[in-house]
């Protein structure tokens, strides 16, 4: 509450009409003179800069795919940089071309293992199942 008296003391003292009126005379706002407002700004002209055109993709840092998502999407990079692709370094699409590759490559290995995986739990799972059969009700006495 202290506060809150003081500062309405101090707002009044700095806010009165005088204060108010020779601050925008001193701006030049009123009386209204525009050159004067325009002589204490700092501009410079110039032409200003073409916006930055970002295509996405330049961004984009070629990594091996680890999901279908990522091959997708690194699909779809590759065949726009090569349509965009003019007379510069094919550096950066065979780069990228080498990723795909090397995610093909480790899926397809991963697709291979997996398979072997269960035809070898197929296998064990028919061998229970032939002992199941074989063994008698009655634990065999």
């Amino acid at each position: 509450l202290e506060f809150l008296s003081a500062f309405k003391e101090a707002f009044k003292a700095a806010f009165t009409e005088q204060n108010i009126k020779s601050g925008f005379r001193a701006t030049g706002l009123v009386p209204y003179e525009p050159q004067s407002v325009l002589s204490h700004l700092n501009l410079h002209l110039r032409t200003p800069t073409p916006p930055i055109v970002e295509i996405e993709s330049d961004n984009w840092t070629s990594k091996t795919p680890q999901t279908i998502r990522e091959l997708d999407f690194q699909i779809e990079h590759i065949k726009n940089r090569v349509i965009r692709h003019q007379n510069s370094s094919p550096t950066s699409i065979n780069d990228a071309l080498s990723r795909l590759a090397k995610g093909a490559q480790v899926m397809m290995h991963s697709a291979i293992l997996l398979k072997a995986e269960v035809k070898a739990l197929q296998a064990a799972n028919e061998q229970k199942k032939r002992r199941e059969r074989k063994r008698p009700y009655g634990g065999g006495k």
